[in-house]
Protein backbone atom coordinates (compact mmCIF):
# COMPACT_ATOMS: atom_id res chain seq x y z
CA UNK A 1 0.00 0.00 0.00
CA UNK A 2 1.41 3.19 -1.06
CA UNK A 3 1.70 5.87 2.29
CA UNK A 4 1.85 10.01 1.18
CA UNK A 5 3.01 12.49 3.85
CA UNK A 6 0.52 15.21 4.02
CA UNK A 7 0.03 18.25 6.06
CA UNK A 8 -2.60 17.80 8.59
CA UNK A 9 -5.22 19.95 10.91
CA UNK A 10 -4.50 19.61 14.58
CA UNK A 11 -8.31 18.98 14.72
CA UNK A 12 -8.01 16.19 11.92
CA UNK A 13 -10.54 12.98 12.98
CA UNK A 14 -7.93 10.59 11.99
CA UNK A 15 -4.84 12.35 14.10
CA UNK A 16 -7.04 12.85 17.19
CA UNK A 17 -7.86 9.03 17.07
CA UNK A 18 -3.98 8.40 16.30
CA UNK A 19 -2.77 10.94 19.15
CA UNK A 20 -5.58 9.16 22.09
CA UNK A 21 -3.95 5.66 20.89
CA UNK A 22 -0.44 6.72 21.36
CA UNK A 23 -1.00 9.08 25.00
CA UNK A 24 -2.77 6.30 26.83
CA UNK A 25 0.33 4.10 26.41
CA UNK A 26 2.64 7.35 27.57
CA UNK A 27 -0.62 7.77 30.50
CA UNK A 28 0.71 4.82 32.51
CA UNK A 29 4.29 6.20 32.76
CA UNK A 30 3.52 10.26 33.18
CA UNK A 31 1.10 12.95 33.20
CA UNK A 32 1.44 16.60 32.32
CA UNK A 33 0.66 19.27 34.44
CA UNK A 34 -1.69 22.09 34.47
CA UNK A 35 1.01 24.33 33.26
CA UNK A 36 2.16 21.58 30.23
CA UNK A 37 -1.36 21.81 28.94
CA UNK A 38 -1.12 25.46 29.27
CA UNK A 39 1.59 25.84 27.34
CA UNK A 40 1.37 23.12 24.79
CA UNK A 41 -2.11 25.78 24.04
CA UNK A 42 -0.20 28.36 23.99
CA UNK A 43 2.47 26.92 21.49
CA UNK A 44 0.13 24.45 18.97
CA UNK A 45 -0.06 27.66 16.88
CA UNK A 46 3.28 27.66 15.96
CA UNK A 47 3.24 24.27 14.93
CA UNK A 48 2.61 22.09 11.83
CA UNK A 49 1.78 19.07 12.02
CA UNK A 50 2.87 16.44 8.86
CA UNK A 51 1.35 12.84 8.68
CA UNK A 52 1.74 9.61 6.48
CA UNK A 53 -1.26 8.47 5.33
CA UNK A 54 -1.61 4.81 4.21
CA UNK A 55 -5.36 4.07 3.26
CA UNK A 56 -7.08 7.36 3.96
CA UNK A 57 -5.55 6.17 7.63
CA UNK A 58 -2.59 8.31 9.69
CA UNK A 59 -0.10 6.10 10.54
CA UNK A 60 2.23 8.20 11.94
CA UNK A 61 2.57 12.06 12.67
CA UNK A 62 4.69 14.59 13.96
CA UNK A 63 4.50 18.23 14.88
CA UNK A 64 7.26 20.52 13.99
CA UNK A 65 8.31 24.21 14.30
CA UNK A 66 11.02 26.19 12.82
CA UNK A 67 13.46 28.17 14.00
CA UNK A 68 15.85 29.64 11.13
CA UNK A 69 18.40 26.35 10.20
CA UNK A 70 16.31 24.28 13.00
CA UNK A 71 13.64 21.94 13.03
CA UNK A 72 11.94 21.47 16.63
CA UNK A 73 9.72 18.09 17.09
CA UNK A 74 6.88 18.25 19.32
CA UNK A 75 5.15 15.44 19.05
CA UNK A 76 5.79 12.27 17.11
CA UNK A 77 3.32 9.49 16.91
CA UNK A 78 3.39 5.98 15.32
CA UNK A 79 0.37 3.97 14.93
CA UNK A 80 1.04 0.63 17.85
CA UNK A 81 -0.28 -1.46 14.70
CA UNK A 82 2.35 -0.12 12.35
CA UNK A 83 5.45 0.28 14.90
CA UNK A 84 8.71 -1.25 13.49
CA UNK A 85 8.39 -0.91 9.95
CA UNK A 86 10.27 2.45 9.40
CA UNK A 87 7.78 4.89 9.63
CA UNK A 88 9.23 7.30 11.93
CA UNK A 89 12.07 7.28 9.78
CA UNK A 90 10.45 7.78 6.59
CA UNK A 91 8.26 10.39 7.97
CA UNK A 92 11.27 11.99 9.65
CA UNK A 93 13.01 12.40 6.40
CA UNK A 94 10.46 13.46 4.41
CA UNK A 95 10.12 16.38 6.78
CA UNK A 96 13.35 17.52 6.87
CA UNK A 97 12.87 17.13 2.53
CA UNK A 98 10.08 19.38 3.35
CA UNK A 99 11.88 22.23 5.10
CA UNK A 100 14.85 22.90 2.52
CA UNK A 101 17.97 24.78 4.38
CA UNK A 102 17.42 23.16 8.30
CA UNK A 103 20.31 21.89 9.46
CA UNK A 104 19.04 20.27 12.66
CA UNK A 105 16.45 18.52 14.00
CA UNK A 106 15.83 18.01 18.01
CA UNK A 107 13.53 16.88 19.95
CA UNK A 108 12.59 16.43 23.54
CA UNK A 109 10.94 13.02 25.30
CA UNK A 110 10.66 11.95 28.68
CA UNK A 111 13.46 9.35 29.70
CA UNK A 112 11.20 6.70 31.27
CA UNK A 113 9.28 5.64 28.58
CA UNK A 114 12.30 4.43 26.49
CA UNK A 115 11.90 6.98 23.77
CA UNK A 116 15.29 7.68 24.02
CA UNK A 117 16.38 4.64 22.64
CA UNK A 118 13.73 4.79 19.95
CA UNK A 119 15.29 8.30 18.76
CA UNK A 120 19.08 7.07 19.48
CA UNK A 121 17.99 4.51 17.17
CA UNK A 122 16.79 7.88 14.40
CA UNK A 123 20.29 9.06 14.49
CA UNK A 124 19.51 11.51 17.32
CA UNK A 125 22.01 12.10 20.26
CA UNK A 126 21.71 13.69 23.60
CA UNK A 127 22.06 16.91 24.19
CA UNK A 128 20.64 17.40 28.26
CA UNK A 129 18.62 15.35 30.52
CA UNK A 130 16.70 17.33 33.52
CA UNK A 131 13.85 16.78 35.99
CA UNK A 132 10.51 18.48 34.42
CA UNK A 133 8.41 20.73 35.74
CA UNK A 134 5.57 20.14 33.29
CA UNK A 135 5.76 16.56 33.53
CA UNK A 136 5.15 13.97 36.78
CA UNK A 137 5.58 10.31 36.86
CA UNK A 138 2.40 8.33 37.56
CA UNK A 139 4.04 8.10 41.13
CA UNK A 140 4.25 11.84 41.58
CA UNK A 141 8.07 12.03 41.14
CA UNK A 142 9.09 14.48 38.36
CA UNK A 143 9.52 12.62 34.92
CA UNK A 144 13.19 13.27 33.02
CA UNK A 145 13.39 15.22 30.23
CA UNK A 146 15.58 14.55 27.32
CA UNK A 147 16.62 16.72 24.39
CA UNK A 148 18.16 15.24 21.55
CA UNK A 149 19.25 16.34 18.27
CA UNK A 150 20.75 15.51 14.98
CA UNK A 151 22.38 16.99 11.91
CA UNK A 152 20.60 16.84 8.65
CA UNK A 153 22.01 16.13 5.54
Amino acid sequence: MPIRLERVALSDERYISLCESCLRELRDTYTPTKRALQARAVESSSLELFALIQENKIVAAVSVKRDRTSLHLSALYVSCSHRGRGLARLLLSQVSAAFSGAKEMSVWCVEETGNVDVFRALGFSLVRKEKSAFLALTDGRPATEVQLSRMLD
